[in-house]
């Protein structure tokens, strides 16, 4: 199986699904790392061959949206994709949707930030129908690797 993880994408931080492609030992294949292929590598070629995907913000893997501890399982990563879903369907662009327990904390830009808070009640509505029990807006805004602040 071939997987994208690329070279920027594995220093210097806590990689729980890194490592799990490295547990998997030869069943998966990371090109862009084996070949230290990095990130900006990436977006230009991709923009030098046309591909819509060449400006389209970061999205990393939904298992790292789950707190420590807490299981992975499929239940809890449909509840994750469907609540970003509709994020992305309000209208926001860089945003993660964090799953403590049964809580989401979700995290948007500054510039988007106060729009979150007009449609707070839209959005504690409809994540509440996937099943969280608490809906909050994380005042920190959206960061690459909040989980791991706790560590």
């Amino acid at each position: 199986m071939l997987e994208g993880t690329n070279a920027s994408e594995i220093k210097g931080e806590n990689r729980p699904g890194y490592r799990a492609i490295e547990e998997a030992e030869e069943k998966i294949y990371s090109p862009f790392v084996e070949f230290n292929v990095t990130k900006e590598e990436i977006r230009e070629i991709a923009t030098n061959l046309s591909l819509s995907s060449a400006g389209r913000p970061s999205a990393a893997c939904l298992a790292t949206r789950i707190a420590y501890g807490q299981p992975i399982t499929p239940e809890a990563l449909e509840k994750i994709e469907k609540a970003e879903d509709y994020l992305l369907y309000l209208g926001f662009t860089q945003f993660r949707v964090r799953m403590h327990s049964n809580l989401a904390r979700i995290e948007v830009t500054d510039k988007e930030f106060e729009d979150a808070f007009h449609k707070k009640d839209k959005i504690s509505r409809h994540l509440k129908t996937l099943g969280f029990d608490y809906v909050t807006l994380d005042l920190e805004g959206f960061r690459s690797g909040s989980m791991d602040e706790p560590i």
